[in-house]
Formats: structure tokens, sequence, C-alpha cells
């Protein structure tokens, strides 16, 4: 019987009205998408103006305001969900990390907090720069989070994700090991986090060794090294993955192909895997064996990029506002 699957291409994003018709095949996959869960936005720049997203000074009149969307300013997927919002006679707004905790104040009157705009958000922050480029840089970003963390969890108005005590990414760590436990996965796959490289334990002809330059996030198979210094983790990995990603949205899910796989329940599993994290919306990778018969998640990103769920937009856009303003 042939194989439906075919290797393909990932393209610069161009909105998207049809979904794939293959199962991805890729020897190179992202990191992300390997073996590693890492929480936040990718190809994120070191500079720490790019990666807080510092723009020009904003006026936002909060009177007419209805949506706000916190994301660095070139983020596509909140580029593009505003652009919908306004199609829909919505008034919404892509604010950077700066410009969104100036927007708010928070009071306290008998006991109660009260959020002054209290307006629906979606909450896509940047991640910030491994390595500390300059003091008061940080010292503002984090202040700008301290205050936008308090006003989503707070506030009343919807927020995708909402903020919990630990984190904005919900329960997702940089630990795929501690990542699985918290969302229920029963694995007993070894990862490593050395401050030098380690070696593969032992050799494997069917899985890979990969190692990670934690800092520089740049990913290299054993016995070849990433550059730089480390620390660096490490873990076994499918050499030539094939995968599925499927989108969630609260109890709602949309696989990015349409290859006949409805008999793995990626659907209904990639809900309840978001949910034990304490998300709203994420994507969740899925390697599926190579005779289609299991798939094992390798990925849960709270942060998704555009490139991820192009093939479900025009089912996921509409999603996304009706969760926002329902």
């Amino acid at each position: 019987m042939a194989s439906p699957l075919k290797r393909e291409r990932v393209t610069p994003f161009i909105k998207a009205t049809d979904r794939r018709d293959s199962v991805r095949r890729s020897s190179k996959l992202p990191l992300t998408q390997r073996m590693f869960w890492m929480p936040g936005v990718e190809g994120v720049k070191e500079d720490e103006k790019a990666v807080a997203g510092i723009s020009a000074e904003i006026v936002v009149d909060s009177g007419s305001l209805e949506l706000v969307v916190v994301a660095h300013p070139s983020d596509q997927l909140a580029k593009e969900l505003v652009d919908l919002a306004r199609e829909q006679k919505r008034s919404a707004m892509v604010l950077d990390v700066f410009a969104a905790a100036q927007l708010f104040s928070i009071s306290i009157d008998s006991a109660q907090a009260m959020i002054e705009p209290d307006l629906p958000l979606f909450l896509r922050v940047p991640a910030p720069p491994m390595l500390r480029t300059s003091f008061d840089e940080e010292f503002l970003f984090n202040e700008s989070l301290a205050t936008l963390w308090s006003v989503a969890a707070l506030c009343k108005s919807p927020v995708i994700n909402r903020p919990t005590s630990d984190s904005f990414g919900g329960r997702v760590s940089h630990s795929a090991a501690l990542t699985e436990l918290r969302a229920g996965i029963n694995t007993t796959s070894l990862e490593i986090f050395s401050s030098s490289v380690a070696p593969a334990p032992v050799i494997d002809v069917v899985r890979q060794w990969y190692v990670q330059n934690i800092m520089t996030q740049q990913t290299t198979a054993w016995p070849a090294l990433p550059e730089g210094h480390g620390p660096y983790c490490a873990r076994w990995s499918d050499p030539e993955p094939v995968y599925e990603v499927v989108v969630v949205l609260g109890i709602k899910a949309w696989r990015c192909t349409s290859v006949e796989l409805g008999y793995l329940e990626l659907n209904e599993q990639s809900i309840a895997l978001v949910q034990r994290l304490g998300l709203i919306f994420a994507t969740v990778t899925w390697v599926i064996a190579h005779d289609l018969s299991s798939a094992t998640a390798v990925n849960i990103e709270p942060f998704p990029l555009m490139e991820q769920v192009k093939y479900v937009w025009p089912e996921l856009g509409p999603a996304l506002l009706e969760e926002l303003f329902s």
C-alpha cells in the first residue's frame, strides 16, 4: 500500500484558504517540533528592543477600543486577527508590552480589584532575550509585564491565554519531561540538561540523539555540536519525523492536514492535553508513526506562529473573535 505522505517545503506566510492534503514530513523540523517543549514566540531577535517590541509612542483612545492584542508589532497572527476584527466593525489594536501596560490602571475598591478599561485581551507577549542586553530595558520590560500580568489575571473580560500563578504559558515548561508529566503523558524518554555537551548515552539505530544550545536554541544531531558555550539540553528524537499539528481553542480543535487519521483521535487528545496545562489556545505537534498506526505528542506551543495555524485560519480566526467577544 502506497504511503500518502510526501515531503514538502515550508513556504513564507500567505493567507491560506485550503488545508494541506498530506501529513508533513521533514528531516529539518524546527527544534520545537522535534523533541523539546519551548514556550514563547519563535524567531525573536536578540536585540532587546526587537525582543520587547518597543515601538514609537502610541496614542490610544481607550474609550472606543474593544480588543487589545499584546504582541510584537511584527507578529503576523496578531495583525491578521486585528484586521479580521476590523472587518467585523470592531475596534482593535496590536500593542507592545509597554504601550499595553500604560493603557490600563488597577485600583482597589471595597476589597475588589478594578481594571480600567476592562477589555478582552489576546496575550502573545514576546519572550525576552536569554542574556541581559540592557539593565534599564530589562527593568522596564519586567515592570510592564508585571502590570499586564495583573491586568490579565484580574480583569472580568475574556482573555486568551489568561495567565496563571505559573506563567503566561500555562504549565508549559522548558523541560520536555516536566511538561509531559504535567500534561499526563506517559513517557520514559531521557532528557539531560548540562553545562557541557552530553554525548549519546547508548547507540540507537532507530532514534537520533539531538543536542541543543539553550542560549541560542541551535540544534545539532550528535556527534555534531551546536555553536556557543552552553548550557545544553539533549534528547532522543526521530531523525525523519512525520508530523501533524492540531490547533486547539477551548473545546474546539482543527487538524492542519486532511489525511485520514480520525482513528488516532488527535483532536480529542490535543484538547485534553491543552486543558491539563491550563491553556485555552495552543498548538499540539504530534509525531506520527510511519505506518500511521500511532502518534506521540512532542510539543505544545501556547504562542504559535501564523505559519503553524495558517491552514486552519479560516475557521480559527472567527473562532478566536467569538471567544474574545463572548
